[in-house]
């Protein structure tokens, strides 16, 4: 009897669950209508990605190659936009420390990306350790920035 139970309970449940998969989109009613854009220039481009620090040694990851390509079609009206998290796990280390080579490599990988293009570049740096390390009255300790080839004291 239990075991009845059991395939009863498992049919049920399957039933339920497969009659909420739908392969169609679905909206409240049909009136949907496509956003179009103005029929205007755009005057400037932003492409922003975050967490770009973690390109395995001697490669880049996949969303740095597709970066560098959409970035390859870019204009010079446009910005590349680096959101922080640029070096795992917490940034760039001392010279001396064992983790320093895989941190350039992240960095160097990063800027290697945006050589060839023809805007603007701008790195926030390891923005959520900033958070972290910052103390309870809200200021940074440490972190840099970089803008373009420069680097900033923050």
């Amino acid at each position: 009897m239990q075991l009845i139970n059991r395939i009863i309970l498992i049919l049920v449940v399957f039933l339920v669950f497969n009659a909420c998969a739908t392969y169609k989109v679905q909206y409240a009613n049909d009136d949907y209508r496509e956003i179009k854009f103005p029929d205007k220039k755009i005057e400037h481009t932003f492409y922003l990605i975050g967490d770009a620090g973690n390109s395995p040694i001697g490669t880049e990851s996949e969303a740095l190659k597709l970066f560098r390509e959409e970035l390859g079609e870019a204009s010079k009206n446009s910005t590349a936009l680096f959101l922080g998290d640029n070096i795992y796990p917490k940034g760039l280390p001392n010279k001396s420390y064992h983790g320093r080579e895989f941190a350039e490599h992240q960095l160097d990988v990063q800027l290697s990306s945006v050589e060839s293009f023809k805007g603007n570049t701008i790195f926030i740096a390891h923005f959520k350790q900033q958070i972290e390390d910052a103390d309870p009255n809200g200021y940074i300790q440490h972190g840099y920035g970089f803008i373009g080839n420069d680097k900033l004291r923050l």
